[in-house]
């Protein structure tokens, strides 16, 4: 990752020197910069970057197609931050922008991302209605990858509603997919889905054996995202005294990077575990404040302090 942002930063910077910028490339490198600065949580340098890009940008106001793009990775950014109604609009201007450009492949992907939120807010009817979207226009457009993403998304909502069972066999196909491909991020991902599916369902056995599976490949590459979901869905399948040390140390890491609804999870599985009232108190109300701040109460309606509550693993 490292030697991919020093070349691109290197690439910018010799466009910057010259006189006549291709406004498009310029675009496209510095959006690119900031992909990989949202991949590694580096979400203040990513939004700076995006920033820049709209500025290139917006000397060509013809670009419609890069000023969507512009959009729509700012959402993802701000999706990760757990600020969703940020990232709500920008996926909305990023859909209006994609709809007028005609762009079946950038509104797939807006739609699909625009679910996610929903989803990470607990509106999961809303969100399955903007994923069934991203397959139909996956469908449409024969693009492979993305309609298994949206399958494997759908999958991924369906674990947390009460038809876990019927999600099992769209994450056992995304699975396979991915397995023997480069879609590192996205094989973490299904993993984390899977092991959830099956906790859901009360197969301690299988969640284990795919979270450890997940938590084995995140040991091998530097990003703090999936290792924050690797180990709270470890936890999950875990001795409750050794489950509550993981959470706690995975509750700083999720502190370090800002992401809020990962920080929430742990606070809320942890006050599950522990057996000391006045910590499963402070636990459940710290969680229950940050879930006020992000838009997400849908997850703890009809819930009490103690309720084994599992709140979206997402990177």
């Amino acid at each position: 990752m490292f030697l991919a942002l020093d070349l691109i930063s290197q690439a910018i910077e010799a466009l910057e020197r010259q006189e006549n910028i291709g406004r498009s490339l310029m675009s496209e490198l510095i959006q690119s910069r900031a992909v990989y600065y949202w991949a590694g949580a580096n979400y203040p340098a990513a939004l700076a970057d995006l920033e820049y890009a709209q500025y290139v940008i917006s000397m060509d106001k013809d670009n419609v197609v890069e000023l969507s793009s512009v959009h729509g990775n700012r959402g993802l950014v701000y999706w990760s931050m757990s600020e969703y109604d940020m990232a709500e609009k920008e996926f909305l201007k990023a859909i209006y922008l994609s709809e007028q450009n005609k762009s079946i492949y950038l509104l797939m992907k807006q739609v699909g991302n625009l679910g996610m939120v929903y989803f990470n807010r607990g509106d999961l009817l809303k969100a399955l209605l903007y994923i069934e979207r991203e397959i139909e226009l996956a469908k449409i457009s024969n693009d492979e990858y993305e309609n298994a993403l949206g399958v494997g998304n759908k999958a991924a909502i369906l674990a947390y509603t009460d038809h876990a069972e019927q999600a099992l066999p769209d994450m056992m196909s995304a699975l396979q997919k991915y397995i023997n491909t480069d879609r590192f991020e996205t094989l973490v991902s299904t993993l984390v889905d899977l092991s959830t599916c099956y906790y859901r369902i009360g197969d301690l056995e299988n969640s284990s054996r795919f979270a450890q599976r997940a938590f084995d490949l995140t040991q091998e590459k530097d990003n703090p995202v999936l290792n924050v979901i690797a180990c709270r869905v470890r936890a999950l399948s875990m001795p409750t005294p050794d489950a509550f040390e993981l959470l706690s140390i995975t509750l700083k890491l999720a502190e370090q990077y800002d992401r809020k609804l990962d920080v929430a999870g742990c606070k809320i599985f942890m006050a599950y575990l522990t057996s000391d009232s006045e910590s499963k108190t402070r636990l459940w109300d710290e969680a229950v404040a940050i879930l006020e701040k992000i838009g997400a109460t849908k997850w703890i309606e009809n819930k009490k302090p103690g309720d084994p509550i599992v709140l979206p693993m997402t990177a």
